[in-house]
């Protein structure tokens, strides 16, 4: 069970180490950002619902419409993974005797991790 050790930061004791929950920032751009992007989708969808839905003759500016439809479903993407990384990412500090590792995580999956060997770290500054 994760216990509140300052601000943001959760820790929690194991059989032989110390781990540090460091939750991601979220900004002031996150209250603005998303609800900006959810009116886009919904307007964008409309409009290629009915692009897509009319008959259509095989012409350039149908295949552009495509191309802009491929542009929105990355950007979507791009939303949903911005989505995931905002609201469920965090930075994991574990410390034992032997080594000190950094995992970053989303959904609490592993993304990428740094170990270093104790003896290595000589000095450890958390700025919030």
């Amino acid at each position: 069970m994760l216990a509140r050790l300052e601000g943001r930061l959760t820790w929690e004791r194991t059989e032989n180490s110390i781990r540090v929950a460091i939750p991601v920032r979220r900004g002031r751009l996150t209250l603005i950002y998303g609800p900006l992007v959810i009116i886009w989708l919904i307007i964008a969808s409309i409009r290629y619902w009915h692009v897509l839905s009319s008959p259509h003759a095989q012409d350039p500016e149908f295949t552009l419409q495509m191309i802009a439809i491929g542009i929105y479903v990355v950007g979507f993407l791009y939303f949903l993974w911005w989505l995931m990384w905002s609201f469920t990412c965090e930075t994991m500090a574990i410390l034992d005797p032997v080594e000190f590792k950094i995992q970053q995580r989303v959904i609490g999956i592993d993304v990428s991790t740094q170990t270093f060997r104790n003896e290595e770290v000589a000095r450890l500054i958390y700025v919030p």
